[in-house]
């Protein structure tokens, strides 16, 4: 019964307060006496009486804490990338999500419904100043908690690393920090507009619907990379059509692009040898070529003549001489020079002499090039050339094995074969009248038989050449003497390029067959993602992270097993959306070589944003003013 009696005179009570209000000979210029600061300093401790904010802030912590300890000890950057990525994904979609509805809620259907809001005004408040404050306070906290999670990532990742300066992290960490602070500001104004435009319940529904679509932003571009993946574009080609996979397309496109911006591992050697090949005649068609008499075609001998030109090959003033004697023979070339079997036969012994006159420089000559090296571009190459031999060396358990089938182009170039000096050779030692020419494609059969052993015929009868195993002086030679790290570092880093430049250089110069199905499906597939990335805030919005936060761009490169295989898209998030360009064509039908660069940059979303906003947060300011709170 009291409480009854209470609660009709607090009914009564305010039904008093409201028509003084709402008196229009009330004295309303009283309603400044109370000041800003005090106004802030109630609506905070009336929040601190909240519990599950505390409860949300604590879990907020203790997830950026996890995080923070894990970074410092990952393996690579690029686990970084791909840890904080999720991270800042799951902290702002789903944990400072919940949070900012939750003090939105308290401040605009909480304390409306139980006139604590009404008590307040009463008193000589104005209701913008009152709407100001409580925004006020919601960014401040909200802020408060994305600042405290930067500062614990970054000092954690400083005391475990001695202070040493990441770049990826500082630029992942301020990417995050400014972005989240951008998406409060967004999330508040939406909820906002929601809770005073409409009751708790659609409010709720539409921030349920906000929530999941954050996550699956990114599953329309999934699915067109995964159709592009076999789709084709087709290209003219002195009037006969040549196709191209979508996918490598776009790779090619993406390689020439994080090269020419310098994000790639060994920037510098890449650039280098990136704007060689594309400037040069050089193609995948005719990469390797020599003529019957072993001499090299123009390919060859620009490819020679670079790395010359960067001082890792050095040319003999008088041939360097190998030699093997009294060895073996399994199996000798099915060519007319060895077809007499009375002589050349694999039981008998042979003598062989063979000398180069040119060759890939040492290790250790390598860092006495870099340290006598007074040209910074060229030094900075030169450590790149080393710092990728190391790697390889240290990435492939037996880097001279794996890359056995490297062993020939510059060997056939190393390799004299002047047959007017007689100087590579191959003679019995029962008679040393019956020799025969030891050319270079018999020492590279040789080489590979030797390393490869059963993994090895012989692509050719002409050409195979095989001695007997368990020869000592065979296995020196091959894995001591013949064993060249620097030129079969140069022989990896040439097929790691020769492909993504080749479909680079092809599809920027011929004519894209516009009329073709699989062009104009293509087209209109991507006109369609347009226009979702256009009105889908979610994807225009997350964006601006992906894009401004980056990778790591030192752990872009090609698996080292591979021939040419590229890790460009590994550190990619599934769940995220990044900046995509379509394939714009020139007057000429032709694909523009910089296509990358011609695409929308993604703060006009912000900007757009911003705006819609900023409009919804002023709606919101006019109705909370003239709404009923009593």
């Amino acid at each position: 019964m009291k409480d009854k009696n209470k609660e009709n005179y607090n009914n009564e009570a305010i039904k008093y307060q409201k028509d003084l209000i709402l008196d229009e000979n009330f004295d309303k210029s009283k309603i400044k006496k109370i000041s800003l600061f005090s106004l802030i300093k109630f609506c905070t401790k009336m929040l601190f009486y909240e519990k599950s904010l505390y409860i949300f802030i604590l879990i907020i912590t203790l997830f950026t804490f996890g995080v923070a300890l894990f970074i410092p000890f990952a393996t690579s950057s690029s686990l970084v990338v791909i840890v904080f990525d999720f991270y800042v994904l799951i902290y702002i979609s789903s944990f400072l999500f919940l949070l900012l509805l939750r003090m939105c809620q308290f401040y605009f259907s909480r304390k409306v419904e139980d006139k604590t809001v009404f008590i307040v005004l009463s008193n000589h408040v104005s209701r913008f100043k009152y709407f100001i404050t409580q925004i006020v306070i919601i960014l401040f906290i909200a802020w408060l908690n994305i600042f405290f999670s930067w500062i614990l990532i970054n000092l954690f990742y400083n005391i475990f690393n001695v202070f040493q300066e990441s770049e990826v992290i500082l630029r992942k960490t301020t990417s995050f920090l400014v972005f989240s602070f951008l998406i409060t500001f967004f999330l508040v104004c939406l909820i906002i507009f929601l809770s005073v435009f409409s009751n708790n319940q659609t409010t709720l529904v539409i921030t349920t619907l906000i929530l999941s679509f954050s996550f699956i932003a990114n599953l329309p571009y999934q699915f067109i990379r995964a159709k592009e993946k076999s789709d084709v574009i087709s290209f003219s080609s002195f009037g006969q059509e040549q196709s191209y996979r979508v996918s490598n397309i776009y790779e090619s496109f993406d390689f020439i692009n994080y090269v020419y911006n310098n994000k790639i591992k060994y920037n510098y050697l890449s650039n280098s040898l990136a704007n060689f090949f594309i400037n040069s005649s050089i193609a995948k068609d005719n990469f390797s070529r020599f003529d019957q008499n072993g001499n090299p075609n123009d390919s060859v001998m620009l490819r020679y003549n670079y790395w010359k030109s960067l001082g890792l090959i050095e040319e003999f003033e008088d041939n360097k001489n190998y030699s093997l004697e009294n060895i073996q023979v399994n199996n000798f070339p099915g060519v007319a020079d060895f077809s007499n079997n009375e002589i050349w036969n694999n039981n008998d012994y042979y003598n062989i002499s063979f000398h180069f006159k040119n060759n890939f420089i040492s290790i250790d000559q390598l860092k006495t090039l870099i340290n006598q090296t007074n040209d910074i571009d060229k030094k900075n190459i030169l450590l790149d050339f080393y710092n990728l031999n190391q790697q390889l060396i240290k990435d492939i358990y037996n880097f001279q094995l794996d890359k056995a089938d490297l062993f020939d182009d510059f060997i056939k170039m190393a390799f004299n074969s002047n047959q007017n000096l007689n100087t590579s050779y191959i003679c019995s030692t029962k008679n040393s009248s019956n020799c025969a020419d030891f050319k270079s494609s018999y020492l590279i059969s040789i080489y590979k038989k030797e390393l490869l052993n059963d993994l090895y015929n012989g692509n050719e009868s002409a050409t195979y050449f095989a001695l007997k195993p368990n020869q000592e002086q065979v296995k020196k030679l091959i894995k001591e003497d013949l064993y060249l790290p620097t030129m079969l570092t140069a022989r990896v880093i040439e097929n790691y390029f020769i492909d993504p430049i080749s479909t680079f250089k092809t599809v920027t110069n011929l004519k894209v067959l516009k009329s073709n199905a699989n062009w104009v499906e293509f087209t209109n597939r991507r006109q369609l993602f347009n226009i979702f990335t256009y009105l889908s805030p979610f994807y225009s919005v997350w964006t601006n992270y992906t894009y401004y936060s980056g990778f790591s761009w030192k752990d872009l490169w090609f698996s080292p097993y591979s021939t040419s295989s590229l890790n460009l898209y590994d550190q990619e998030n599934l769940l995220l959306p990044y900046l995509v360009y379509d394939l714009k064509l020139d007057e000429n039908g032709i694909i523009y070589n910089d296509v990358y660069d011609k695409k929308t940059e993604p703060f006009i979303f912000i900007i757009i944003i911003f705006i819609i906003c900023s409009s919804c947060l002023v709606a919101s300011a006019f109705k909370y003013n003239v709404i009923d709170l009593a």
